[in-house]
């Protein structure tokens, strides 16, 4: 497993700024003090970047913050990474499935959408729909009433 100084050196030297640098020493540290209103200086966070001082997990998690790299980065086995990212990815997947379960528990053989690249995208847009898509399949006939009332 890799050392959070390791991953924290690797954050450095792979992130960019918005001009394609290297982030500054001194900017991480100051906008970190700023957002976290504490006390933190270029030296602190060359020595964490390169290993000399392990982070608590406090500053690990503004460092990862503040390179955008999702929260345990720095912290988490790669086995615990990798089941972090990856059940993110299947819980919205876990929510469409069921959403199809109940609709084809009702008869509903399918489901016509204007738009098939929004249900490709936000998967979790399919279970947020449920509620209507089952109100619908239990009662096809009922007349609906547009939401603004006309």
């Amino acid at each position: 497993m890799a050392e959070p100084g390791q991953r924290l050196s690797f954050l450095h030297e792979t992130r960019r700024d918005a001009n394609g640098k290297k982030f500054v020493l001194r900017v991480i540290a100051e906008t970190i003090a700023a957002e976290q209103n504490v006390k933190l200086t270029a030296s602190a966070v060359h020595h964490l970047l390169h290993g000399r001082n392990e982070p608590t997990r406090q500053t690990a998690a503004w460092l990862e913050k503040y390179f955008k790299v999702p929260v345990g980065w720095c912290s988490l086995s790669e086995g615990e990474a990798l089941a972090a990212y990856v059940g993110a990815r299947l819980t919205p997947l876990r929510a469409a499935q069921d959403t199809v379960r109940a609709l084809q528990n009702r008869g509903v053989t399918a489901v016509s959408a204007r738009s098939a690249g929004d249900l490709a995208r936000q998967p979790g847009l399919l279970a947020d729909l449920l509620p209507t898509l089952l109100a619908v399949a239990d009662n096809p006939w009922e007349p609906r009433v547009p939401r603004d009332g006309t």
